[in-house]
């Protein structure tokens, strides 16, 4: 009976680069020579004097403008800020008297409009300052059917071309 690959595979022991089936473990594997293990390099440490740490530090002028430029943006910014307030403010208060205005404007229209009673003004008329009907002979009618139009006179053309030929010799006689 013949085994079968995978068996025969389990029965021996693969491992890495010895998977070329060499039917040894590794732990029957034999040397000849023994195994050169290098000894560890010993580090030495050595501790530093005491010396005073440098705590000067610098900052290039390039970081500086920068700083600069932006601690003027924040000030022009607040700036900004405090004008579009106070202007917000005013305009609120200007809008609340254009309301209060409108109200009034629309109070006293009406109060004018109740005082215009047209029988009391021909009342005062009549009776105060002498106003008379008028009669019949008195009251004429226009009729008003014919069409609107205009007509454009014509200004004397020969009188203006005298005044441009004046005009042109005058100029020609400065050069």
């Amino acid at each position: 009976m013949a085994r079968n690959d995978a068996s025969k595979y389990r029965e021996y022991y693969v491992h890495g680069t010895a998977a070329y089936n060499r039917q040894v473990a590794p732990s029957e594997i034999v040397r000849d020579e023994p195994v050169y293990v290098p000894p560890r390099k010993r580090i030495e440490e050595t501790v530093a004097a005491n010396t005073k740490a440098l705590t000067k530090q610098s900052l290039s002028p390039m970081v500086m403008l920068g700083f600069v430029i932006a601690v003027a943006m924040l000030v022009f910014c607040l700036i900004a800020r405090i004008e579009f307030t106070t202007v917000s403010a005013e305009a609120a208060e200007l809008q609340s008297q254009l309301n209060q205005l409108t109200e009034d404007n629309s109070r006293l229209t009406i109060k004018y409009e109740s005082a215009l009673n047209l029988a009391e003004v021909e009342d005062y008329a009549v009776n105060t300052l002498g106003m008379q009907r008028p009669s019949t002979d008195q009251i004429v009618y226009v009729n008003g059917s014919a069409q609107n139009r205009a007509e454009v006179v014509n200004p004397n053309t020969e009188q203006i071309r005298q005044q441009l030929d004046q005009a042109a010799a005058s100029i020609a006689g400065m050069n």
